[in-house]
């Protein structure tokens, strides 16, 4: 198991955490891979790879850039 992390992290450029709007207390992990790409472990994510985490991470990204 610690293997597969490891081997999940290694695109990985940053993290955020995202709280979820419908379970008060639960967070997702939302990744910025190297390739510019986002993912997240949400479920509408897994279908539809794009979310509401997605789209908040992207804004606090580039509030990270513009303070910069």
């Amino acid at each position: 198991m610690e293997l597969l992390k490891k081997i999940l992290e290694q695109d990985t450029v940053q993290k955020f955490r995202v709280p979820s709007k419908s379970e008060p207390g639960k967070f997702h992990i939302v990744r910025q891979l190297i390739d510019g790409s986002f993912s997240c472990d949400c479920e509408a994510w897994s279908f539809h790879r794009e979310c509401s985490h997605i789209r908040k991470a992207k804004e606090k990204w580039q509030k990270r850039l513009l303070k910069g």
